[in-house]
């Protein structure tokens, strides 16, 4: 009789051989097949790049070598970029490609665990690949999904507080102050705000700058100034030019005011890219659960056991269950749970709802917010949640608006 670990083994080493046939049967013209070497260098593709090495009968390819180059970290990488080092990149590969025909001729792949990590590692590379290749290529927000975030959130993200530009002479007592005053007040070269710097500051940090301290918001951090926030509080609304000594903090400081700019809101094109990157994660999930939902409807699953709909729960129980979790990833759970066991139960709708509600509150995804949100009011137009919904949805992104956190909430807002 067959013991359970043997058939385990006998399957992983199956399920690895199937791989192979099918990388060589998908490979078509334009690939040898998978070889020793091709199953440890290359990428399945037809190699003539010159032979570099040859370990007992297996050439090395520069393909092999500028592919292996390819899959190092960039801190690795870096290591290698000079092209005098790519001997040593060459010798590295040698040993990998020996180590590598070692475990192939022992038993170490027959290992139930390394069996497994191979399978693991294949699955993982074809879901990556699936959706990397497919599901999102060519994804990305339209021009309107981009302004409509863009309208959305402005009045919240994209502000830029008004700024000035100062510089400094920093000293130590009133009467350094007062002599640092008088230099800047007389006549000639050496009255040039920079020599005065030089030669009468006490702060080592500006003085490399010749006094100039950047540009800093009210309250704002100043790097050379340990009570950059005090400084900047006081002096934010001189005006131009140039003030007598005024102690702040510890220290007496002579002020110049050089340049100042407005609040103001970041444009569309300032911001399209950050714009771009909170999309797409929620596009991306959007995709996957896209695909999945279609692909459930050709495929049904059946589910037995503990794993049967609800896991034995009912859809009443799993949404209070989900009221009353605190950490988001159960509650998310959740939810999920019901919406997938019970899309047709009356609690549906407010699992939905309270999704759109989590995301918002938990992550701050408005755009999974305002997608969940949607979908409760196109797949249960006569829930009793709906106006509340739509309410949410025409109030996202407003400053004053307050999500709901609780049914007592929800009932009190506007129908």
């Amino acid at each position: 009789m067959t013991t359970p670990s043997i058939l385990r083994r006998a399957v992983g080493v199956a399920l690895l051989a199937a791989t192979a046939l099918t990388l060589a049967s998908c490979s078509g013209n334009s690939s040898p097949g998978i070889s020793a070497k091709g199953d440890l260098f290359g990428n399945g593709q037809k190699d003539s790049s010159p032979v570099v090495a040859r370990v007992g009968g297996v050439e090395i390819t520069q393909k092999d070598l500028d592919l292996r180059l390819k899959e190092m970290p960039d801190d690795l990488k870096a290591q290698y970029a000079d092209p005098a080092e790519r001997r040593q990149l060459l010798r590295l590969v040698v040993g990998e490609l020996l180590l590598a025909q070692g475990a192939l001729a022992s038993d170490a792949t027959k290992h139930p665990d390394v069996v497994q990590q191979m399978i693991s590692q294949r699955r993982t590379t074809l879901i990556n690949a699936f959706k990397e290749k497919v599901l999102w290529k060519d994804l990305e927000p339209t021009p309107e999904q981009i302004q409509q975030e863009y309208e959305l959130n402005k009045a919240i993200y994209y502000q830029v507080a008004a700024t000035v530009l100062a510089r400094h002479i920093q000293c130590n007592t009133k009467a350094e102050a007062d002599v640092a005053w008088a230099r800047l007040q007389a006549e000639g070269k050496a009255r040039a705000f920079p020599y005065v710097v030089a030669e009468m500051s006490r702060n080592p940090l500006s003085i490399k700058e010749e006094g100039l301290l950047g540009w800093f918001n009210r309250g704002g951090y100043i790097g050379a100034l340990s009570y950059g926030k005090e400084f900047s509080e006081i002096v934010f609304d001189w005006d131009f030019g140039l003030h007598p000594p005024t102690k702040i903090g510890s220290h007496w400081h002579i002020v110049e005011i050089l340049e100042r700019q407005p609040a103001r809101t970041l444009s569309l094109a300032e911001v399209r890219t950050r714009i771009v990157d909170q999309l797409m994660p929620g596009l991306q999930q959007a995709a996957r659960d896209e695909y999945l939902a279609n692909s459930l409807k050709q495929a049904p699953v059946e589910y037995f056991g503990e794993y049967r709909p609800g896991s034995g729960r009912s859809a009443g129980e799993l949404l209070k269950l989900a009221m009353l979790a605190a950490k988001f990833e159960r509650k998310l759970d959740l939810y999920d749970t019901l919406l997938e066991d019970y899309p047709d139960s009356k609690e549906a709708p407010m699992a939905l709802f309270m999704k759109a509600n989590l995301y918002l509150d938990a992550t701050g995804d408005m755009y999974r917010c305002r997608r969940y949100l949607q979908q409760t009011i196109d797949l249960y137009p006569q829930s009793e949640v709906r106006e509340q919904a739509q309410f949410m949805l025409d109030n996202l992104g407003k400053v004053d608006f307050k999500a709901p956190r609780s049914i007592q909430e929800l009932s009190t807002q506007p129908r």
